[in-house]
């Protein structure tokens, strides 16, 4: 089964001051996601693969599409519940790993996922079981971001990710650092964890419970020495092509690497020299994409693309 990536074109212009936090970060309630044509129950405040692949499904003609890879656990951390994420058969036929991504609806998703937040936390954290099978591999990533009202698009503030692929069978606590690419607060912050494999194992099954920012990176400091280059792609979102431009700086021998939400790197382009780069479609269904620039292994910039 394809793994689909999703259109982003997010405009956050108000930030509520009570949103500062994780909202449902132990996955004790539960609701009932009525968008597709079967009803998942699903962490309140989170979107799941299996509504995003029925809703998909639904829309491409394949109706009455049912995958159960994710599901509530009585196996917590602390508290009643936590979120179980496992490799499941399709009524289709297909398989997929399961995993979540924080919003409230598939509209959400679509429009962009997330929830505000005006902090600039150090690192995500949580606990996680993971049982793997083969070579499967899951994935906690995080990504803050800011609304440029100037170039119609959102800017990549931090980002963190980490990779899980040493099983575990009791909980073990993880750590995202989160590595800040501008020194400005940024309004919004989207989540995602599950499998990532490409064609995942049945019997891989991550479980995951108590999500929490720790620590504070304040404005003026720039974690792990990230570079601060100022970037602007246009047009962003996309169809057929967009540049990317380093302003006021040039790179020689440089590389861009493109990554899904999932972070399956889908493009790599090298030997990159100047500072306007050429950014094909070709290849890339509609979504969002996060990418990274990079000269001589010394990070230049990072960032979020949309293709329409």
């Amino acid at each position: 089964m394809k793994k689909f990536t999703f259109l982003i074109a997010l405009s956050i212009t108000c930030i509520s001051a009570s949103a500062q936090t994780i909202l449902n970060p132990g996955f004790e309630t539960w609701i009932p996601n009525t968008e597709t044509s079967h009803t998942y129950q699903v962490p309140q405040r989170w979107i799941s693969s299996a509504i995003i692949l029925t809703f998909f499904n639904d829309l491409f003609g394949n109706p009455g599409y049912v995958v159960n890879n994710v599901s509530q656990s009585s196996a917590a951390h602390s508290g009643n519940y936590a979120v179980q994420m496992s490799v499941a058969v399709s009524n289709y036929g297909d398989t997929s790993g399961g995993y979540i991504l924080y919003g409230n609806s598939m509209d959400d998703v679509l429009q962009g996922g997330g929830f505000p937040l005006s902090t600039r936390p150090a690192s995500l954290t949580g606990w996680k079981k993971w049982v793997r099978i083969g070579g499967d591999s899951a994935s906690v990533f995080v990504v803050m971001s800011k609304w440029n009202a100037a170039t119609q698009s959102r800017d990549t503030v931090g980002v963190g990710e980490i990779f899980i692929t040493s099983p575990s069978a009791s909980y073990t606590n993880f750590s995202v650092p989160i590595n800040y690419v501008m020194n400005v607060m940024p309004d919004t912050v989207f989540i995602g964890l599950g499998n990532i494999t490409t064609t995942p194992h049945i019997g891989s099954v991550l479980t995951v419970d108590d999500l929490a920012f720790s620590g504070n990176i304040p404005i003026g400091i720039n974690e792990n020495n990230a570079a601060t280059t100022a970037v602007v792609v246009m047009p962003n979102p996309f169809n057929d092509q967009a540049t990317l431009n380093l302003k006021g700086a040039q790179i020689s021998n440089g590389k861009m690497e493109i990554y899904d939400v999932l972070g399956n790197k889908v493009r790599e382009m090298g030997n990159l020299s100047g500072n306007n780069f050429l950014i094909s479609r070709e290849g890339l269904p509609a979504g969002i994409y996060f990418y990274t620039l990079s000269e001589e292994n010394t990070l230049i910039a990072t960032g979020k693309i949309s293709v329409e």
